[in-house]
């Protein structure tokens, strides 16, 4: 009998009560179809709402409905819709890429090089379950550097989740789901108001996978070292999650706006975990009885290790946003409080004993404070200035690395390694950007941010026998430094007339200088820089029926900062300097009412444009398989950075269908991505991969805001990897596979 995880049963099933009395009293009128043309989309690019058609940044922005249409229930799948988009999930973290631009470090403390912001709210390191996506009124994607009014780290762009405010009329939306693997979901939002002037939300989204893509196995192997898995038969490649989220709106007069939010998450994941080796790259362990080669399982969703690999996050935050009305200039602040904790395990060795086995319980504490004051006026001139302060603090509490291995290396029967670390990052900035029509049409922007990053970190490491008492301090070390820059922005625009806007844009990003915290090694890595150039082309052609966005970039980046795997840990290092160029289009169609096409399609030409002595792991000669235990200096100047695909395109459709029985929605949608690499030295290669979404919904006439809806994911069953570890271990390169095809059916009432 399958355990329910009641913790997001209750949470649904309680909002709804809490609710209910107050929200099935009304009926939410339902939306009109779309009349002629496409509908405006209003952005916050430049910290202010604007069309999206206006604005001289490339920026993909999808809307609640289009998500909907989709069935993008996380921002983990916005790289189906969006081409220049790359996502990894991996150590229970989601690393971004822009562009063929991004940072794959798993270590804490390492921030990414796309930034991603709920609310205006950045977040240094991200758990998958803070994406949800089921109280989202948008999602923006900006490309290229935002180094002025966004800043932190947002070096090759950044994510923006824009939630819904709440309103005073009460709406509810509720869904429940179920797919194969024996997959349940269930979600829940709801507003009303509770005070004149003051209205209150609820999200609440609660998954869980019973089934797995494959199971823990045992090997028909007859060598005498081998051991039976004790974990044989047990589920692998599943989990569950469950996210709250909570925003109150208070108006008190005409001139000012209080907005408090809160949010929970809670998760264990196994779905994004190892589960075998890259086809090559396995050898035998040098553990006697031990040292053979295990054969790779035949299905690559199948483990034969001790089936404890998993990612566990629970986190919480609240933030508050106050906005008023001066004479002459809006003032807003922005304060946010977020904490997360977690544990990774990880079965290095890939077998059923404990040979090399990892287990890193990490903590982390984040505070942001921001103050803008903007201007309010419709003169020539916008501008915005600004302060913003951040305390970000990481710790491995311990970080533990246990199994045969290391009980061997200390003569110790219970003996393990264990890494004690703490960085403390305080960050001070100020920033401006102003926008001054210089002719009828015509806008030039300037703006620019001085950003002063302190950076302090301290750890140890033991040797330890938890059983026999024994801890020895291998030694103490501690260090600080503080990294300054000033990053800027520059465009131009012009509209040839109300549909056509023309741009040409320079600016520069900045990722701070970070200690290598796993274990903690000094000096810091520089910090990395990217100096962008753009022009761009916005329209609106046929009457509004036709958006098409171009622009072709270039961007120099210096001191790009690498990661590498060398059996104990990670290590951080600079690539010299590194380029990408390329172009894209974004297209949209209005076809005829009820039915759109939208595509976009990104070409990148990214490589290191030198690096001397990159890390290289090399295949082991002899014995056949595995990879060589020494790191080797390779030169990879020339080679493609991780995730960097030439060729991403996506193209789809959705076709609504009104009916006197009812409204149909029919929808597909198609995303490309040619072929990667995940290290330096592009050895071990992600195979290009095409995803095919399809989505079939229903709602009946009479039964106002019911919706049935069939879906389908991956429905040709592609196979590629989420991601690689290559290890300068006998045990080779670790891989964890995609989701396999997955359908299911939802049932949603919204009023």
């Amino acid at each position: 009998m399958r355990k329910w995880r009641l913790e997001g049963v209750t949470l649904v099933c309680g909002s709804l009560v809490a609710l209910g009395h107050t929200a099935f009293g009304y009926a939410q009128e339902a939306k009109p179809l779309s009349g002629g043309g496409l509908e405006e989309i209003i952005v916050v690019a430049q910290r202010r709402s604007e069309n999206l058609q206006d604005v001289p940044i490339s920026i993909e922005a999808i809307q609640a409905e289009g998500l909907d249409n989709f069935n993008i229930n996380s921002a983990m799948e916005l790289p189906k819709l969006v081409s220049a988009l790359n996502i990894q999930e991996s150590a229970g973290s989601v690393n971004l890429f822009i562009r063929g631009l991004g940072n794959p470090a798993t270590a804490q403390g390492n921030e990414a090089s796309v930034a991603t912001y709920i609310d205006g709210v950045y977040y240094p390191r991200l758990a998958p379950e803070l994406l949800k996506l089921n109280n989202v009124e948008r999602v923006e994607v900006l490309k290229g550097p935002q180094g002025t009014l966004f800043g932190r780290n947002a070096v090759a762009g950044l994510v923006h989740i824009i939630t819904r405010d709440p309103v005073e009329e009460t709406t509810v939306k509720a869904e429940v789901g179920y797919g194969n693997y024996d997959s349940v979901e269930a979600s829940l939002y709801a507003s009303t108001g509770i005070a004149e002037n003051l209205a209150t939300d609820i999200s609440v989204r609660y998954e869980e996978q019973f089934d797995g893509y494959g199971k823990v196995i045992n090997l028909p192997v007859t060598h005498p070292g081998y051991v039976p898995n004790p974990s044989a038969g047990d589920d692998f490649h599943l989990g569950w999650n469950v996210a709250v989220r909570s925003k109150s709106v208070y108006r008190p007069s005409e001139k000012t706006k209080l907005i408090l939010t809160g949010d929970y998450t809670k998760g264990r994941d196994s779905r994004a975990m190892y589960s075998t080796w890259v086809s090559g790259t396995h050898g035998p362990i040098a553990v006697p009885p031990f040292d053979f080669i295990y054969p790779p399982s035949e299905d690559r969703y199948d483990s034969i290790s001790d089936g404890k690999d998993e990612a566990s996050n629970e986190g919480w935050g609240v933030a508050m946003t106050l906005e008023h009305e001066l004479a002459f200039a809006d003032l807003i602040s922005v304060s946010n409080y977020h904490t997360l904790e977690g544990i990774y395990r990880a079965d290095s060795d890939r077998m059923p004993i404990p040979v090399f086995d990892y287990e890193g319980n990490f903590d982390l504490d984040v505070f942001t404070q921001e103050l803008r004051l903007q201007s309010n006026d419709d003169g020539r001139l916008d501008w915005t200035v600004g302060l913003y302060y951040m305390d970000f603090q990481v710790e491995y509490n311990p970080a533990r690395f246990t199994g045969i291995q290391w009980q061997n290396n200390f003569g110790l029967p219970n003996g393990e390694y264990q890494i004690f670390t703490k960085q403390d990052v305080k960050s001070y900035a100020a920033f401006f950007q102003a926008t001054y029509e210089i002719m009828p049409r015509t806008n030039l922007t300037l703006g620019g941010r001085h950003t002063t990053d302190k950076v302090d970190a301290k750890g140890h490491n033991d040797v330890v026998d938890p059983v026999l008492d024994v801890r020895v301090n291998t030694g103490d070390v501690s260090d600080g430094e503080s990294f300054e820059k000033l990053t800027y922005r520059a465009a131009l625009d012009h509209k040839l007339n109300d549909n056509v806007l023309l741009y040409v844009s320079a600016s520069r990003g900045y990722k701070s200088g970070t200690y290598n915290t796993l274990p903690l090694a000094i000096p810091a890595v520089k910090p990395e820089v990217l100096d962008a150039y753009e022009i761009g082309a916005k329209t609106e052609l046929f009457a509004n029926r036709v958006r098409l966005n171009l622009a072709a970039f270039y961007w120099d980046i210096s001191d790009l900062q690498v990661q590498r795997f060398d059996g104990l840990g990670i290590v951080l290092l600079n690539a010299a300097s590194a380029e990408s160029k390329g172009v894209e289009a974004e297209l949209q169609v209005s076809v005829v009412d009820g039915l759109d096409l939208h595509g976009s399609v990104t070409y990148v030409d990214a490589e290191y444009e030198s690096f001397q002595n990159a890390p290289f792991i090399n295949p082991n000669p002899n014995p056949p398989g595995g990879n060589v235990t020494q790191i080797i200096g390779g030169d990879a100047s020339g080679n493609r950075p991780p995730s960097a695909p030439e060729v991403s395109f996506n193209v789809g459709f959705s076709y609504r269908i009104p009916s006197r029985v009812g409204d149909f929605l029919l929808s597909a949608n198609y995303a490309y991505k040619s072929k990667s690499y995940f290290n330096p030295d592009n050895r071990v290669e992600n195979p290009s991969y095409g995803l095919l979404d399809g989505n079939f919904s229903f709602s009946p006439a009479g039964y106002k805001g019911l919706k049935v809806t069939l879906w389908g994911r991956n429905l040709t069953n592609d196979e590629y990897i989420l991601q690689a570890t290559q290890q300068a271990t006998p045990q080779g390169t670790l891989l964890a596979p995609n989701a396999p095809r997955t359908y299911g059916i939802k049932i949603g009432y919204e009023y």
